[in-house]
This record gives C-alpha cells, sequence and structure tokens, in this order.
C-alpha cells in the first residue's frame, strides 16, 4: 500500500511512453527508470533498486496506472493476475 501511495509523488510529465516501454522520471534524482509490462510470456519489471531488491510492485508501476487508464491490473496477462505469488 505505501508504494501505492507513493505513486502519487511522480508527476504525470514524467512519464513518458515508447510503444510498450515506459520511462519514468526518479523523484529524487535524473534517473530514468524504464518500465515493461511485456508481452503474454514476460513478467512486468522495473528497473529501479526498488523492484530489483523486493520483485514487489513499485511506485513506477502504480503511476503507470494512475496515468495511463488504459493500461491496468486487468489489462495483465491472465497467467500473471491470476499467479498465487
Amino acid at each position: 500500500m505505501a508504494r501505492m501511495r507513493s505513486s502519487s509523488e511522480v508527476r504525470e510529465n514524467a512519464v513518458t511512453k515508447n510503444a510498450d516501454v515506459f520511462h519514468v522520471k526518479s523523484c529524487s534524482s535524473e534517473e530514468v527508470y524504464t518500465i515493461t509490462f511485456d508481452n503474454s510470456s514476460s513478467l512486468p519489471k522495473c528497473t529501479c533498486p526498488d523492484f530489483h531488491r523486493f520483485f514487489l510492485w513499485c511506485k513506477h508501476m502504480f503511476a503507470i496506472f494512475r496515468i495511463y487508464p488504459n493500461v491496468s491490473w486487468s489489462a495483465l496477462p491472465e497467467w500473471y493476475r491470476e499467479s498465487p505469488f
């Protein structure tokens, strides 16, 4: 829940989309993270340290859901949504 709340720190102009790849500028540095929700066989991922440390959804992913209404949990592959992990 903390990651979802902290996604409000990400401003709309900090997120760009190029095809199916998103780029989100860090709130605290000049770093730009790459987020992919990929295709039906790959896991969603972000290049930020938080995602690499815990492999849980980060604030950048939640920010994309907030900013791009057509990108949502229900748009992810069913095998991923239904996973117990």
